[in-house]
């Protein structure tokens, strides 16, 4: 029932406006924090990789077909363009990412939210952990004379700095600064699953221990960071800690059937029991427009901003 699930989202807000305030927190973002400042989303980013207009061989055209023979996995794609396109050349790559990423970016209601409440809480949030290559946050942070630090492999910030875990790798805007190793395709990601004690493993199970964490802009589909929150959640008191903003999407958009309302309350219920398992309590947002404005109000709110 709508007024339930809108109660219920009353209560958890609350309690995360709570723990903000009064516990140590991490705020941990993907892609639709990127996304919403018009960087793209990672598989308009893979097919911007693929070289356009080329006679006799593969180009940008193929990237349906080629996606399809690879049963639309996006890491095993990006592994098939890194292999196609750029074997011989590792930079090559990392400085066409760096032409996409930011070729038409924009200012962000949703980074300048995150930025603000970071930059007001300066004692009780302790880090960002991001799955994006790019600096809108560190960019966000110094405009607010927040120091910051980009941590992307086993570098150490000063204490009196703010770290930026980028734990897929980092490529900043400015060519002059280096950029990190970055976790791209299928191989990519096998090395992290097989390394327990890899840097970013170990960041981010440090931060889902220790403090409440909001998740913001991610999909929960990235193994490899359920695998940790399980295991996080496992060895602790299992009490819900953490916090993820997610848009409210029926199963059935369109009430034609008589059941069709008790299904979808069925599939939000189960949904929400999964996600507690990994140790996160779920503040809904309706999303009509699928524009996802929503989520900078309830941030908002979160901050008491």
């Amino acid at each position: 029932m709508e007024s339930q699930w809108k109660e219920q989202n009353e209560i958890i807000i609350n309690e995360a406006k709570t723990l903000l305030s009064t516990t140590n927190s991490s705020f941990v973002i993907g892609a639709g924090v990127s996304r919403s400042a018009n960087i793209p989303e990672w598989k308009n980013l893979l097919k911007k990789l693929i070289p356009e207009h080329r006679e006799k061989a593969l180009d940008a055209d193929d990237y349906e077909a080629i996606t399809k023979q690879l049963n639309h996995s996006d890491i095993r794609v990006a592994r098939y363009i890194e292999s196609a396109f750029y074997s011989s050349s590792k930079s090559e790559m990392v400085d066409k990412m760096r032409e996409i990423l930011y070729s038409d970016a924009k200012e962000s209601p949703l980074v300048n939210t995150i930025c603000d409440i970071i930059s007001n809480n300066k004692k009780r949030v302790e880090s960002v952990i991001t799955y994006n290559y790019d600096d809108l946050i560190e960019t966000g942070l110094e405009k607010r004379e927040v120091g910051c630090y980009p941590v992307f492999k086993k570098n150490r910030n000063d204490i009196y700095q703010f770290p930026v875990y980028h734990v897929h790798g980092f490529i900043p805007k400015n060519k002059d600064l280096n950029a990190s190793e970055i976790i791209l395709c299928e191989e990519d990601y096998h090395k992290i699953y097989a390394q327990s004690f890899h840097w970013s493993n170990i960041e981010q199970l440090h931060a889902f221990n220790r403090n409440t964490c909001f998740f913001i802009g991610l999909s929960m589909n990235d193994p490899n960071l359920r695998r940790l929150l399980e295991e996080s959640f496992r060895d602790s008191d299992e009490e819900q800690h953490h916090f993820i903003i997610l848009p409210r999407i029926p199963l059935y958009q369109k009430i034609n059937i008589k059941y069709d309302e008790m299904k979808n309350d069925t599939d939000f219920s189960i949904r929400e029991s999964v996600i507690h398992k990994l140790g996160l309590k779920i503040i809904w947002y309706e999303n009509e427009d699928e524009k996802h404005e929503n989520i900078v109000p309830i941030l908002k709110r979160i901050a008491d901003a």
